[in-house]
């Protein structure tokens, strides 16, 4: 589906996507997607079923005049919101739009082994904590925790192992 729709920069314009369902179907998940970097506006939705329009305002507003209501607004790298200056038939749109991967941004290998440091630290403190003040004083939950936690993030050896 990511390749159907608008490219570049055009003018309101309604585009459909037609699909089977199946006539067993108990839910039916739809929403909006743009993929890539940019901005995209969304207004007017129409959602058909057999031909006939369906319509359920206190769960979807498809005009975005009271908000986002019942759409995701989360998505990483990206940020999904209403959009009073510009529409189409309404006074609201919905707006996406892509955000620029921040170059100061830490990489993620770097700080998962950081978080890794700061955990061990963290435990170790508590550790010394408990054999210094007793269990009585020390949060007994630390005695109870699960098992310790492996972070996947780390950067891979640059070799396998034993080669």
């Amino acid at each position: 589906m990511a390749d159907r729709g608008p490219r570049g920069t055009s003018d309101w314009a309604e585009y459909s996507l037609e699909v089977e369902v199946p006539e067993d179907a108990t839910n039916i998940s739809f929403g909006m997607l743009m993929p890539g970097q940019g901005q995209a506006w969304f207004d007017s939705l129409v959602i058909e079923l057999d031909g006939e329009a369906f319509e359920d305002p206190a769960r979807f507003d498809l005009d975005f005049e009271s908000g986002i209501g019942s759409f995701s607004a989360f998505v990483p790298g990206y940020r999904i919101q209403t959009d009073g200056a510009v529409a189409h038939t309404s006074s609201s749109s919905l707006r996406i739009e892509s955000l620029a991967a921040d170059p100061s941004a830490m990489d993620i290998d770097v700080a998962a082994k950081g978080a890794l440091e700061i955990l061990e630290e963290l435990e170790s403190s508590r550790d010394a904590l408990l054999l210094e003040r007793g269990a009585s004083e020390v949060d007994l939950g630390h005695l109870q925790r699960p098992h310790r936690r492996t972070v996947h993030a780390l950067p891979k050896p640059e070799r396998p192992p034993g080669a």
